[in-house]
């Protein structure tokens, strides 16, 4: 597979994955008297964020059409922006939340955009 195929398709997978749980949440419910109920929750990222959100949609939109028109400087650039918003939302959680494999995937997929881009030509 050509490296431009290969980080236009990680640039997708990364546009799927905030659609993915990120995070998990357990809450308690304390129903009537001493019965408590505890339910698992599932965030996705576009439940987490306001903005971070928006801003990876963009870059992996940014990332698919860059790799298909052949420009791997800002490619790269911005499949490196996109793996470093991951990585802080990976180590700085909101809340309290436990990860989830959606964050997993967002990770992989950003660096493999990140090497992917390096190896296209810029030529025709």
């Amino acid at each position: 597979m050509p490296a431009r195929a290969f980080t236009a398709l990680s640039g997708l997978v990364l546009l799927a994955s905030l659609f993915l749980p990120w995070y998990d949440a357990t809450a308690f419910i304390i129903t009537r008297g001493a019965f408590t109920e505890t339910r698992d929750a599932t965030i996705s990222a576009w439940d987490a964020f306001a903005v971070v959100d928006v801003l990876l949609a963009a870059l992996a939109f940014a990332i698919v059409g860059l790799a298909l028109r052949r420009f791997p400087g800002p490619a790269t650039a911005f499949a490196g922006l996109a793996t470093a918003l991951v990585a802080v939302k990976l180590v700085w959680r909101p809340g309290d939340l436990g990860t989830s494999y959606g964050v997993w995937i967002a990770l992989a997929a950003a660096l493999a955009a990140l090497v992917a881009a390096r190896g296209i030509s810029g030529r025709a």
